[in-house]
């Protein structure tokens, strides 16, 4: 229960908590009502407006660019990901001291471990095909 608890603990902290410091505050934002950037009724700028540029963070214009990006990013998480789920079937093996149940779940680890492997490096090689189908270039 205390599993549960912290794991809801720490996916809230994680997902939900930077939705809130990315969050736009009140204030002086414009409209309708003017306000420090403008708007109908006037403001500050003096009719000047101010230009806002986001950089991209991948670096990508098109569709096939940004498959690539979390085809590689996938690949970045899941080989390490992969090899210590290995090391820790491998791990739990060795400890088992004759009891089946944990040498049993030592083996089941590893066999999940190398089936999401390959699924990870499949994937990879059958959005290569399906862009080769549709004549996309890389």
């Amino acid at each position: 229960m205390v599993k549960k608890i912290f794991f809801v603990f720490l996916l809230f902290t994680v997902l939900v908590v930077p939705a809130f410091v990315l969050a736009q505050t009140g204030g002086n934002t414009g409209g309708d009502t003017g306000g420090n950037t403008g708007g109908p009724t006037g403001g500050n700028t003096g009719g000047d407006t101010t230009t806002i540029h986001f950089p991209n963070p991948i670096s990508c214009g098109d569709v096939p660019c940004v498959i690539n990006r979390i085809i590689s990013l996938l690949y970045w998480i899941a080989i390490p990901v992969a090899v210590l789920m290995i090391l820790y079937g491998g791990f739990k093996i060795l400890v088992a001291g004759g009891d089946p149940k944990k040498f049993s779940d030592g083996k089941k680890i590893i066999l999940y471990a190398v089936i999401g492997l390959a699924i990870v490096l499949i994937s990879g090689g059958v959005v290569s095909i399906v862009k080769s189908i549709l004549g996309v270039s890389s």
